[in-house]
């Protein structure tokens, strides 16, 4: 992204362009300069009209900027550029543009740099036909750029040092220019230099005053050869109110030099919230990701952990405690599986949206869940968890996802600011049972250095008055606590914090959820698929080999005939050279080498055979997003599933697509 410098420039530019060509009724030509190579980006209307052209037949015929120039002038126009990119001072000259029809006119041209940088300047470019008389003087010329300036600011100041004449040509603003408003005053015997500068000190801005000064006595510098032109920008007094002013001076060598000016404040302000948008949608995007990248290293960091013991276990012939970091290790990535597809709820939770989508979750589960992600990382930090649970075999219905995220974000508070050597204690016990609902009153305590009163009543405020969940100022602590209390009250509960600073913090968690009254005791794993499966063939589009291993081995343990293709190419020509329907299913992954995994879905429902038009494809893709999903559906794929597999989740889908269910 641009930083702030060449935003501004570029603002600047467009501004600036955008001026002329609304206010301009003279012929302008817009082109930007960049190592040898003009390039024309934008052309006003009254060019057209002088030159009989249409956009259309300037496209067609003249492809570039020398094209449209007569051969014999084309070194002529160069010269005058690069003399104006040399020396940021004005210059012209006079040409022959050819036209569509075979004939040729002659123009003058008169070039001023309006933008850009000095790498890639942007040249405004007013051209006359000329044809008629090929000696105009100086005073002609003098006028006609007059006459264009006039056509584009709202303030136009003519300055005549050799005869010492200040001359208002056009005046909006009674207050803001010398004499009277809309009408021009020529004033001889005053100093015209002097007369300008005093008036902008009563005007301008005390802390632009000394610039505008400076800007203004380089005015009268007219012994260079083409004058000079430059451009400020500042703020001015008009009416008794504070505006901002773009002011452009120009200086002819003959001892003329025009100061033009315009109110640009409704474009300052403009350009100012743009950059401020900008801003913030950057400062967004930067929380969001460190706070997706926190919510994933948890999970991580765990598994991590628990790899490192169960090595040691391995090597002790610990057989049980292999089998309990086994099953933390499922239980663990099943919740970093739960936070990656979570990624888009988040962005929904930090403006304080709740979306439930519940489905059945083990009592068991859960508790399994909290201590095979904590666990290890109080373990490596030295504090001692206690997790105090109930006997319970019951399943509730919740949103898994989202209450995993309440304990995550309450326990990762009291992990980072417990010290080593502390305690912190999950008391989940107190479930009751009564008529269906489970009556649950979830304590959460640990030994840290408390929380501040400034944060307690914030955060006491903000549960007892539904204020907006977006509270300003507030730490990623503090968040973790709102967004949990967020989601406790959109299931129906409610959260209190109790702490002492030095002493701890209590967190009390009250909830009612609603139990599966079909299903008591643990969720039992689905009989195998051997007989349902059996004789049934996968193809299996996969790049990636260790990818490819694993889906393989899913598959054929439930009785499945695999065969793999390397890419979405080698896909399409494995079922293009099959009979038909030789395979009963196909897993498509989708970013793969030669073709990708879209591509070769769509080749294959374009297939002439019946069968291509029939057989499921599945996606099986990172790739998850709301667009990703829609665009498979767009191309003929009828699933998508998310990497990594799921395996019962892959079951089911394959058995739906089989008509097996």
């Amino acid at each position: 992204m641009e930083n702030a410098d060449d935003i501004g420039a570029l603002l600047g530019s467009n501004r600036l362009i955008n001026l002329l060509m609304e206010r301009a009724f003279g012929a302008l030509v817009f082109y930007e300069y960049h190592e040898g190579v003009i390039e024309r980006i934008r052309i006003s209307d009254g060019y057209y009209t002088i030159t009989g052209e249409t956009p259309e037949s300037l496209a067609k015929n003249f492809s570039t900027v020398e094209s449209i120039i007569h051969p014999e002038d084309v070194e002529i126009f160069r010269n005058a550029i690069e003399e104006l990119v040399k020396t940021k001072q004005t210059t012209r000259c006079r040409m022959r543009m050819v036209r569509s029809n075979g004939t040729h006119l002659w123009l003058e041209g008169v070039f001023i740099i309006v933008g850009g940088n000095d790498e890639r300047p942007v040249i405004c470019a007013s051209y006359l036909d000329v044809s008629g008389n090929m000696e105009l003087d100086k005073e002609q010329e003098t006028a006609r750029l007059g006459n264009v300036l006039l056509s584009i600011y709202d303030e136009v100041i003519k300055l005549d040092k050799k005869e010492n004449e200040l001359t208002i040509m056009k005046s909006a603003q009674e207050k803001y220019t010398v004499g009277d408003a809309g009408a021009m005053r020529s004033y001889k015997g005053v100093e015209a230099e002097e007369a300008v500068i005093e008036n902008a000190k009563k005007l301008v801005h005390p802390a632009d005053r000394k610039r505008v000064e400076e800007f203004l006595s380089s005015v009268p510098d007219t012994k260079k050869k083409g004058g000079t032109v430059s451009t400020e920008e500042y703020r001015a007094v008009i009416d008794g109110e504070l505006k901002w002013v773009s002011s452009m001076k120009i200086s002819l060598e003959e001892n003329i030099a025009f100061i033009c000016s315009s109110d640009i404040t409704a474009q300052r302000e403009a350009d100012a919230s743009r950059l401020e948008a900008i801003e913030l949608e950057n400062k967004e995007k930067t929380r969001f990701l460190t706070r997706i990248s926190h919510d994933l290293r948890i999970p991580l960091n765990s598994i991590i952990g628990t790899v490192d013991l169960a090595e040691h276990q391995f090597r002790a012939d610990d057989k049980t405690g292999l089998q309990e970091s086994f099953d933390n290790l499922k239980a663990v990535t099943n919740v970093m599986l739960g936070q990656m597809s979570n990624i888009l709820d988040m962005a929904e939770i930090e403006k304080g949206i709740y979306t439930l989508k519940p489905e059945r979750y083990a009592y068991k589960e859960f508790v399994d869940a909290v201590k095979g992600v904590f666990e290890p990382l109080c373990h490596n930090k030295n504090i001692e968890l206690v997790i105090k649970a109930a006997e319970i075999d019951r399943i509730a219905f919740m949103d898994r996802k989202k209450f995993n995220q309440i304990f995550f974000d309450l326990l990762t508070n009291s992990l980072e600011t417990t010290q080593p050597g502390g305690k912190i204690e999950c008391d989940f016990s107190n479930v009751k049972i009564r008529e269906g609902i489970a009556y649950c009153r979830f304590l959460l305590t640990d030994n840290g250095p408390g929380l501040s009163r400034e944060i307690q009543e914030k955060l006491r405020n903000y549960y007892e008055t539904e204020s907006d969940k977006n509270v300003p100022g507030t730490i990623d602590k503090e968040k973790r606590f709102i967004a949990a209390s967020g989601i406790i009250k959109e299931m129906g509960g409610s959260m209190s914090v109790k702490s002492e600073v030095n002493k701890g913090t209590e967190v009390r968690l009250y909830l009612e959820l609603p139990i599966d009254l079909s299903v008591k005791g643990e969720q039992e794993e689905e009989a195998p698929r051997e007989k349902t499966f059996k004789g049934k063939r996968v193809l299996v589009a996969e790049d990636n080999d260790l990818n490819a291993k694993i889906t393989t081995f899913l598959l054929e343990e439930q009785g499945l005939a695999v065969e793999v293709a390397r890419n979405g190419k080698e896909a399409l020509e494995m079922v293009r050279d099959s009979e038909a329907g030789y395979y009963d299913a196909i897993l498509m992954d989708l970013i793969m080498p030669e073709m990708d995994g879209w591509e070769a879905s769509e080749a294959i429902r374009d297939l002439e055979r019946e069968d291509a038009r029939k057989i499921p494809i599945i996606a099986i893709s990172a790739n998850a997003f709301t667009d990703d999903v829609e665009k498979s559906k767009l191309l003929g794929i009828n699933d998508h599933l998310p990497k990594p597999v799921i395996p019962q989740l892959l079951y089911d889908t394959l058995a739906k697509y089989m008509g097996m269910e």
